[in-house]
């Protein structure tokens, strides 16, 4: 299978060696080569991909395509994917939209379309994620500490701006929103944001709800001096991690995530079973997070 990648990031650097692991032939954009080409991590790649110089043909050859670009960008790429008849797999980046009505429409258009399609709310991979789903017990807290790449270096990006779809929230919280959804939670008890810079949300704590299942307080902090990540389940089973891929074991030179982004995409060839009620699910706990936030 051919697969278009969208994104000169995360769509090199993670999806693009997921997509030959996988066995498939990724076809790039010609304004990707020299930014991959000056990479020793993913330099080796640029011989097994087939470059194209437009969008147009890209989108007239391939059967899938990865859009891994910024959620405000992300709505109308995905219509253009699916002007085209031969693209029957879309592998898009979370959030989905920058904002949960925008994500929610989105969702509409995709189903409508009757195409095969995953967001990367990956932690369902992890090995702490697929015990929590096994157990079916719940989660009674999550802390999440880091500093994000941005604030480290001081970089301007849209993943620091709440109303792109950035912050400790839309951008990094989502990814527990989604696996909380899919583990029963539904109901919002609190939901509190924090910032110190005009438009940006550091942290963002929640408690959250479900039938049978205990009250999950969480608390991400993507300013943080110190990285730490800590689970305790509905057991009382606690796991610490610098940070939630910690117990990945890969080559040195890969991103942590590779392993997580090949079991999503063999997940959609192999076992194409409809994950749209979850995503609408944590669609909803998302807007709900939203809407009952305060501002601390």
């Amino acid at each position: 299978m051919k697969i278009a990648i969208f994104g000169g990031g995360f769509g090199l650097y993670g999806y693009l060696p997921a997509v030959v692991a996988c066995g498939h032939r990724p076809v790039l954009p010609m304004r990707y080569r020299e930014f991959l080409e000056s990479r020793d991590d993913i330099r080796s790649f640029a011989d097994q991909a087939e470059w194209v110089p437009d969008k147009d043909t890209l989108l007239r050859r391939c059967d899938g395509a990865v859009i891994a670009v910024p959620p405000a960008e992300q709505p109308h790429l995905t219509e253009e994917c699916l002007a085209h008849d031969n693209i029957r797999y879309l592998f898009l980046e979370k959030p989905l939209a920058a904002t949960p009505f925008l994500a929610d429409a989105l969702l509409d258009r995709l189903e409508g379309a009757r195409r095969i399609f995953r967001i990367g709310y990956n932690f369902r991979y992890t090995r702490w994620g697929r015990g929590l789903l096994q157990n079916g017990r719940g989660v009674r807290s999550v802390d999440w500490h880091f500093r994000a790449h941005h604030y480290a270096q001081d970089i301007q990006t849209w993943k620091r701006k709440s109303a792109q779809g950035g912050g400790a929230l839309r951008f990094y919280g989502i990814h527990l929103v989604a696996l909380l959804a899919e583990l029963g939670y539904d109901s919002v008890a609190l939901s509190e944001i924090c910032s110190t810079r005009s438009g940006e949300i550091e942290t963002w704590r929640a408690d959250i709800a479900g039938p049978a299942l205990p009250m999950c307080r969480i608390v991400v902090a993507c300013d943080a001096a110190e990285p730490v990540f800590t689970l305790c389940d509905g057991s009382g089973r606690t796991i610490s991690l610098s940070d939630p891929y910690g117990e990945t074991t890969i080559e040195p030179e890969a991103d942590r995530r590779l392993s997580f982004l090949i079991d999503m995409l063999r997940d959609a060839v192999e076992d194409p079973t409809p994950f749209y009620a979850w995503y609408r699910k944590a669609n909803k706990l998302w807007a709900d997070l939203e809407s009952e936030a305060i501002r601390a």
